[in-house]
């Protein structure tokens, strides 16, 4: 017989105790909870609550999730709405964001009402793996206000990005940004080419143009491109190759690249290219052209 049923997706086992009166409704209790969730391998923790007539507490609700410390506490009034903070501590970040790695604090507060409803969230991680090269340090502001979205992302390293977005009904997030002096490194590529270290610097400016700049081989491969975003189009496309080793980008060429591509056009088909190139001694295998 085959097994139709649905496998839970969120399994927590949880303990409550309640002390009190239920009229007038005056209760107070203490409850503890472990579990798996769809995200994080394994959660635990207890709390303490309170209720009477017009508002229910949690006063203290504490635990560990991915390896962090969490402390929260919040209050619902029933004719005001609902306040609350939480805190979590020296999370792993590489069990929520895989294949990043590193320790993050993490810190919401919530407000919501029958006027409107706002989150700030706030991260800041010393030293993330899996962004660059080496660990960079990383912080992330963002504030919703009524589904309108603001935040920025600041790194010592790899720069600023700043970002505004609507929560439309479907819950889509549609979002613009700026992005500055944003520098990527990268020293793995796949099918065993080795230009040595890639340096690429990001720059969107006016919410649509997109510029980029990288370079490898020590500076003897580099591109630019300016790409807007709206139209998919490339309003500048530049390569060019200073007796850049072949024998970098696959074990099996030999030779020195020199040359220059430039073009434009739709991003996908259509680019208009013009250039020149040079390849001084190219051997490949048993093959030789001189």
């Amino acid at each position: 017989d085959q097994d139709l049923s649905i496998p839970d997706i969120w399994q927590v086992n949880e303990q409550v105790q309640l002390a009190g009166t239920l009229w007038p409704v005056s209760l107070a209790g203490i409850f503890s909870y472990e579990g798996e969730t769809p995200w994080i391998s394994s959660i635990a923790g207890d709390g303490r609550i309170r209720a009477d007539r017009s508002s229910l507490w949690l006063d203290s609700l504490a635990g560990v999730v991915a390896e962090g410390q969490l402390a929260a506490s919040g209050v619902l009034q029933l004719d005001e709405g609902f306040t609350g903070t939480a805190s979590l501590t020296g999370f792993d970040i590489g069990t929520l964001l895989a294949p990043l790695s590193g320790r993050a604090d993490a810190r919401v507060t919530l407000a919501s009402s029958l006027q409107g409803q706002r989150i700030d969230i706030d991260v800041a991680a010393p030293a993330v793996g899996g962004l660059a090269r080496d660990a960079v340090d990383l912080q992330v502001s963002a504030q919703m206000v009524n589904g309108d979205l603001r935040a920025t992302a600041s790194s010592d390293v790899l720069g600023q990005l700043a970002a505004q977005g609507t929560l439309g009904d479907t819950g889509r997030l549609d979002l613009a940004g700026d992005l500055q002096g944003v520098a990527l490194e990268s020293g793995s590529f796949p099918f065993g080419a080795d230009p040595g270290t890639v340096l690429a610097q990001l720059h969107l400016g006016a919410n649509r143009q997109l510029e980029i700049k990288a370079q490898a081989g020590s500076g003897r491969l580099m591109a630019m491109a300016v790409l807007d975003l709206n139209t998919s189009r490339f309003d500048t496309l530049h390569v060019a190759a200073r007796q850049f080793d072949l024998r970098r980008w696959d074990p099996t060429l030999q030779g020195m690249l020199d040359g220059e591509l430039g073009g434009r056009g739709v991003l996908g088909f259509g680019a208009e290219t013009q250039g020149g190139i040079r390849i001084d001694s190219l051997q490949l295998a048993d093959w030789q052209v001189a």
